[in-house]
């Protein structure tokens, strides 16, 4: 394997699974760490050439943007907000940052390039 191929690996094994922080790349349930990582993640799928380390990023990445949508703020005043993360019992974790905002925002778009416009365009 290529250096680049073991970094997306270790990577990958940093995802949880089998909780309520299914998908998320943070033991805390962050939204930032895990946007980051998936906006890395997807970027790799402009490289990569098809194989099971694609297929595996693939589903990370379908976890992974999963896990942000449930931890956007669906009603009130801050609706559409990404907060710090899931958990919001400690102090300064309910605040919503453009930081949060912006790489939940990167990791869906490309997650729509990668995925979801590859599979319209598979379908015509």
């Amino acid at each position: 394997p290529t250096r680049r191929s073991s970094d997306l690996n270790a990577i990958l094994k940093e995802q949880w699974s089998g909780t309520d922080l299914d998908g998320a790349f943070d033991p805390r349930g962050g939204t930032a760490p895990t946007a980051t990582r998936l906006e890395g993640l997807l970027a790799a799928m402009d490289f990569l050439p098809p194989g099971e380390l694609r297929k595996e990023i693939q589903t990370a990445s379908s976890r992974g943007t999963a896990f942000l949508l449930r931890t956007q703020i669906v009603s009130g005043p801050n609706t559409g907000g990404i907060p710090r993360n899931l958990y919001r019992p400690e102090f300064g974790t309910s605040e919503i940052r453009i930081d949060y905002v912006q790489h939940a925002l990167c990791a869906w778009l490309r997650y729509n390039s990668a995925l979801i416009g590859s599979q319209k365009e598979e379908s015509h």
